[in-house]
C-alpha cells in the first residue's frame, strides 16, 4: 500500500507514545504510523495493536544511543522516503521523593540525556527525511508545565519533591525546541504539554486520562502551522510562558 503521510513516535510501547500511536492508526488508513521503541520484546501492546491489521509498523530505538538511532534510520526509509510527524515522547521521571537538594549527579545527567539530549539525537538523524516531506513536516517534542520557569513554584520554594531534573530537562527541550524553529524555518517545531495524564508516570490520581490529553496534543498538531513554530503550546491549545 502506497501511504500519504508516515507519523514516528518514539517511546510508543506504553502510557502517551502507545495512545498516539493508537489513535493515529485509527485516524487515516492511509497514514503509516511507526512505533520507535527501546526494546522490541516490552512492546507487546504494540504488538498486539499490529495483529488488529491497523497500518503500524514496530522499529527499535534507544534515545540515549547514538548507534541505535542510527540504526533505526535505514530501517524507517526501507518503509517511507519522508517523515510527516515526529513525535519525541520517551521520557524519564527520576524514581523516588528527593528533594531538589537531595538530587545526585547521576540521576540529575540520566534525565537530561534521555529528555533534552535524546530529541535533539532522534531529530538529527531524522533531518533528511523530515526534509523530504518538503516543508510540510513537524517536529512535536512532548513536554510538561514543570519546564516552564514560570511555573509556580509553592510557598515552600518547591515546585515538587523529585521533579528538580525533571523540570530542568524540560525547561532544556523547550530551549532546543525553540532553537531548531529559528535555524530551520521549513520544518514546524512544537514544545506540547499533554497534561497531568493517567500514566505509570503521572500516576493514578492525575486528573486526565491519557486518551484525552493524546487528543488534545493531536489537536494541536493538526491546527498549529509553520507560523507558529518554537511555540510551547498545552493540550487545551493553550500558550504556555516559557
Amino acid at each position: 500500500m502506497a501511504y500519504t503521510k508516515t507519523i514516528l513516535v518514539t517511546g510508543a510501547a506504553r502510557g502517551i507514545g502507545f495512545e498516539l500511536i493508537r489513535q493515529y492508526a485509527h485516524e487515516d488508513p492511509a497514514t503509516l504510523v511507526i512505533a520507535a521503541v527501546r526494546d522490541t520484546a516490552k512492546a507487546d501492546q504494540v504488538l498486539e495493536l499490529i495483529k488488529s491489521g491497523v497500518n503500524v509498523k514496530l522499529v527499535q530505538l534507544d534515545s540515549t544511543d547514538d548507534a541505535s538511532i542510527a540504526a533505526s534510520v535505514p530501517k524507517v526509509q526501507a518503509l517511507t522516503d519522508h517523515v510527516d510527524l515526529l513525535i519525541n515522547n520517551a521520557g524519564i521521571l527520576p524514581p523516588g521523593d528527593k528533594k531538589p537538594a537531595e538530587t545526585t549527579r547521576p540521576d540529575f545527567l540520566t534525565v537530561l540525556d534521555v529528555n533534552s539530549a535524546g530529541p535533539l539525537a532522534v531529530f538529527n538523524a531524522y533531518e533528511p527525511l523530515l526534509k523530504a516531506a518538503k516543508g510540510n513536516a513537524v517536529v512535536a517534542n512532548i513536554s510538561s508545565t514543570v519546564g516552564s520557569i514560570a511555573h509556580p513554584f509553592g510557598a515552600s520554594g518547591e515546585f515538587g519533591a523529585g521533579k528538580l531534573a525533571y523540570g530542568v530537562s524540560k525547561a532544556a527541550l523547550n530551549y532546543i525546541t525553540r532553537a531548531l524553529a529559528t535555524t530551520y524555518t521549513d520544518i514546524t517545531f512544537l514544545a506540547l504539554c499533554p497534561g497531568w495524564l493517567q500514566t505509570d508516570m503521572g500516576g493514578a490520581s492525575a486528573p486526565l486520562k491519557v486518551e484525552d490529553g493524546v487528543k488534545g496534543v493531536r489537536n494541536v498538531i493538526a491546527t498549529r502551522t509553520l507560523k507558529d513554530s518554537g511555540k510551547y503550546i498545552n493540550h487545551e491549545n493553550q500558550e504556555l510562558p516559557f
